[in-house]
């Protein structure tokens, strides 16, 4: 790959003369490269941070059992993708539930307002979309409202900051999660203003809670293997009973 395409793909083609409106295959193509760049980013900030992530990841009671974990635990990782896919057949069957009430009642949809768009690219880019929903995005998404946070916050408070359990750690991860769940209605069109993305905002409390508890790594397989069950089961239905 050339210099010009490299910067093409990451940045996208300058536009000569006037400004143009993008296409919604442009925007979608673009939102992609932020994602690619995003989780990038997410990657190298995880990378420098693996051992101080460790140490906020880990209660202190726990800590003595660390240097004897093995450094691949499949059961520890199978049981959290488990939990991930119970998570998400809850939030799906409390969606189902009280979505005909909340539409009647406010005006309001329960749940994803990217479901239409996701299923559109995987239509168009099923292999591409797919990777950015079950690595790109988990890993991008992990490190800004989870990791990051985490981290900032650790430098800022200290020990005095609880993070392994307790108030303290939910007085953060509840605006977090609220701005984490909020993203999810950014679509091609703008901010969506007809969906509420509950199933987003107690998955995000989920994440933060395992990242807390478990770690970093746990929180990006569960993110990674509900956005597979989105993907695999959701999306789908959504085409069968729109």
């Amino acid at each position: 790959m050339s210099s010009l395409d490299r910067r093409s793909f990451l940045f996208g083609k300058r536009k000569e003369g006037a400004a143009t409106q993008e296409s919604p295959t442009e925007k979608t193509a673009s939102i992609e490269r932020r994602h690619f760049l995003a989780g990038l980013a997410a990657v190298a900030l995880m990378s420098g941070q693996k051992a101080g992530a460790q140490e906020l990841s880990v209660p202190k009671e726990a800590a003595h059992r660390e240097s004897s974990r093995p450094l691949l635990d499949t059961q520890e990782y199978g049981a959290t993708a488990l939990e991930a896919g119970l998570v998400f057949l809850a939030n799906t069957a409390i969606e189902q539930l009280f979505d005909p009430f909340i539409r009647a009642q406010f005006g309001f949809s329960l749940g994803n307002a990217n479901t239409e768009q996701v299923s559109d690219m995987l239509k168009s880019k099923p292999f591409q979309t797919f990777f950015s929903e079950t690595l790109l995005k988990p890993v991008t998404e992990e490190g800004l409202f989870r990791l990051f946070p985490a981290i900032l916050l650790k430098e800022w408070f200290g020990s005095d900051f609880n993070f392994g359990k307790g108030p303290s750690a939910w007085l953060v991860g509840i605006p977090v999660t609220f701005l984490f769940a909020a993203q999810h209605n950014v679509t091609n069109e703008g901010f969506d203003t007809e969906h509420i993305p509950l199933s987003q905002f107690m998955g995000g409390l989920f994440l933060w809670h395992l990242m807390r508890t478990k770690g970093i790594d746990h929180a990006v397989l569960a993110h990674s293997a509900y956005n597979a069950a989105f993907v695999g089961v959701a999306v789908p239905l959504h085409r069968r009973f729109p």
